[in-house]
């Protein structure tokens, strides 16, 4: 039910990206929600278990394992912030939101419609 509130007010805020006095303002709405949803829901997802336990085993010193480039290295300064798997896992999803925050304030409105009616909708 969250995560269909989620599509319902993406699809909308797109929906209201002509009005330019708000559209920021309700795209940044919609980040926040998802940034909510991210930072407080339990160990749910396809890959959430995946990522906790590539986290445990770089925090182990046990063999890193084949990645993204720059992904090893971002998880070890992760972890070395906040020493905890499930955290550091929370905090990339935080960081994820804050940055698409940064593109929705530098963002057009076709860009804003392209990200809550397209992108938000399949990858969060």
């Amino acid at each position: 039910m969250v995560y269909i509130i989620g599509w319902f007010i993406m699809f909308v805020s797109a929906f209201l990206q002509s009005n330019r006095s708000g559209g920021k303002f309700l795209a940044g709405g919609v980040l926040i929600y998802c940034a909510f949803i991210a930072l407080f829901r339990g160990d749910v997802g396809t890959d959430t278990s995946a990522y906790v336990s590539i986290f445990d085993g770089v925090l182990n010193g046990e063999k890193e394992p084949y990645a993204e480039f720059g992904f090893i290295y971002l998880t070890k300064i992760i972890i070395f912030i906040f020493s905890d798997a499930v955290v550091s896992v929370k905090s990339i999803s935080i960081l994820f939101f804050g940055l698409l925050l940064l593109f929705v304030i530098r963002s057009s409105r076709d860009e804003r419609f392209l990200l809550l009616s397209f992108i938000l909708p399949v990858f969060s």
